[in-house]
């Protein structure tokens, strides 16, 4: 029994080198993930004007942090398959002091907004994600600022800082 391994020089390879059977399957080219409509990189659009992320970087520039808030809009990836989702904007707050960095995204589409995306990180360790903004701020701030007494004894220094 003669088998046929294909010829290269007559075009008719086969797959897996050469040892499998039926032609080689090309390769399928994926669409493009949409480029965003507004880059936070570019830095040229301000955004809107959110309370909640004025006041996020006025505790932190408060408590003698470097801040920077970029704008930016675009599809979002879909947290199952990351397929694009719907455009959506977003708010970025990006602090530091010295070495320890901390990124609080508040994102939205129309009149809803809600905050994200927020993680803390130190030298020499993986960011720390938290899932509440009260969590969020006393994870950053409460790094640098100590905790005082408070009437109530479960609430951190940040959230005590925001209250009137």
């Amino acid at each position: 029994m003669s088998r046929d391994y294909g010829n290269p020089s007559l075009g008719n390879d086969y797959a897996g080198g050469g040892i499998g059977l039926g032609p080689r399957v090309g390769v399928v080219e994926r669409e493009p993930y949409p480029a965003p409509e507004v880059s936070s990189r570019s830095g040229d659009d301000p955004g809107p004007h959110k309370d909640a992320v004025i006041k996020l970087m006025d505790l932190a520039e408060s408590l003698n942090w470097s801040v920077d808030i970029t704008y930016a809009r675009g599809c979002f990836p879909h947290g199952a398959t990351g397929k694009p989702g719907a455009v959506k904007e977003s708010l970025a707050v990006r602090a530091c002091r010295g070495p320890v960095r901390a990124v609080a995204v508040y994102v939205g589409a129309g009149k809803t907004w809600a905050w994200e995306t927020m993680a803390v990180q130190v030298p020499g360790a993986w960011p720390d994600r938290f899932a509440t903004l009260a969590g969020f701020m006393d994870g950053a701030f409460g790094i640098i600022h100590e905790p005082t007494r408070a009437n109530r004894p479960m609430e951190g220094p940040a959230r005590r800082a925001l209250k009137p």
